[in-house]
């Protein structure tokens, strides 16, 4: 059974992990994924020295309020209504503000990723996320013990939220880089 991450993206492995996954070698020191998107290749790997990374910061500090804040984030998450006014209403807020760090940014981008076209994660020149709203039934931004299994199987990994240059200049030999 393959995992689901907490989050869709484009160009998600979760058709293809399973081959992916079948593909990586079986001994390595640690793990590094530098366009972790999703993160759908790592929550089926689960190697124990993992480093995940990407240069999407709203992306990463999403992960690391997964990892660090998850009580914070699914109380901010149940304050959200899957309808298309507050889909805009929630899309105009979170471009409203430069990211903040804010866990209230973090619950805003779940919202709009599940909630939004197709799990797009899409912005225009000014940087403003500009995917219109998916007209999804129910709740997808509420999958709670979906983000519980993600959160605890970031525990131990290191997030970072770096290009994929910078990660490989801590690889050393012996360590695995799946990237794509």
């Amino acid at each position: 059974m393959v995992e689901r991450s907490f989050i869709k993206w484009t160009g998600g492995k979760s058709r293809s992990v399973v081959q992916i996954v079948s593909l990586f070698p079986k001994d390595f020191k640690e793990y590094f994924e530098p366009f972790v998107g999703s993160g759908v290749v790592y929550f089926n790997f689960k190697h124990r020295n993992s480093y995940l990374s990407d240069v999407e910061e709203r992306l990463m500090y999403t992960f690391i309020c997964v990892k660090y804040k998850l009580d914070s984030l699914k109380e901010e998450l149940s304050k959200l209504n899957n309808d298309e006014n507050n889909y805009y209403k929630i899309r105009e807020d979170f471009n409203s503000y430069d990211f903040d760090k804010d866990v209230r940014q973090a619950a805003r981008f779940i919202y709009l990723n599940k909630c939004g076209y197709n799990g797009l994660f899409r912005v225009n020149k000014s940087n403003k996320f500009n995917v219109p709203y998916g007209k999804s039934n129910g709740d997808p931004h509420l999958d709670f013990d979906n983000l519980t299994r993600c959160s605890k199987d970031l525990s131990s990994v290191t997030l970072m939220c770096s290009g994929y240059q910078d990660v490989l200049n801590l690889t050393s030999q012996g360590d695995f880089v799946y990237m794509d």
